[in-house]
């Protein structure tokens, strides 16, 4: 038995990638989900609602996924290239989740409040590698610069390997997170 709830997600997910947040429709989703239009309302209070708790749960997703890959018996810097090297695998075999945390991030009708929201999460990380006895001395920078650049070219690594452009090996995946690593490195 399907979970018609689950079927509306995962429809959204597939159609606003085909087509993109404007070119989807309630009628699309309701299409692929095997339901009908009116189901969508009662999960979801509008298509609005829809995409941002879609995307809710893809970003908790990540998050519980980048968590789950920190070994705290391995130094920060160790930790950062294993998750970064996950992460890049993840994002390469699941591209549909990939397309929509990144275009809804791009898009999102409420865009200061998620970047408050991003701020909120990534704070406490930045203070936690601030007071570890770690040996690193990162920039201080604002949480948020220190996310860009330490993400952002790992957002361009994965959409030019999943248009073809580059031939992402291991080797090549750790080479780049010991660049975002040194990034936000005081020298």
């Amino acid at each position: 038995m399907s979970d018609k709830r689950t079927d509306i997600i995962n429809a959204t997910l597939k159609v606003t990638n085909e087509f993109g947040f404007a070119g989807t429709s309630t009628d699309m989703i309701a299409k692929v989900a095997n339901v009908g239009k009116g189901t969508i309302y009662k999960y979801f209070k509008s298509k609005e609602v829809l995409y941002s708790t879609l995307f809710d749960e893809l970003t908790n997703k990540f998050m519980a996924f980048i968590v789950n890959h920190f070994q705290f018996n391995l130094d920060i810097q160790t930790n950062f290239r294993n998750i970064v090297y996950a992460l890049v695998h993840y994002y390469i075999a699941n591209p549909q989740e990939f397309r929509y945390l990144e275009r809804y991030s791009d898009v999102s009708l409420n865009i200061d409040q998620r970047m408050d929201e991003s701020t909120k999460l990534i704070e406490p990380i930045k203070k936690m590698m601030d007071e570890l006895d770690h040996g690193f001395k990162f920039k201080q920078l604002p949480p948020l610069a220190i996310f860009a650049m330490t993400y952002g070219p790992l957002v361009a690594i994965v959409n030019l390997t999943l248009m073809g452009k580059i031939d992402l090996t291991d080797e090549l995946i750790y080479e780049i997170a010991d660049s975002c690593w040194k990034s936000i490195l005081v020298k």
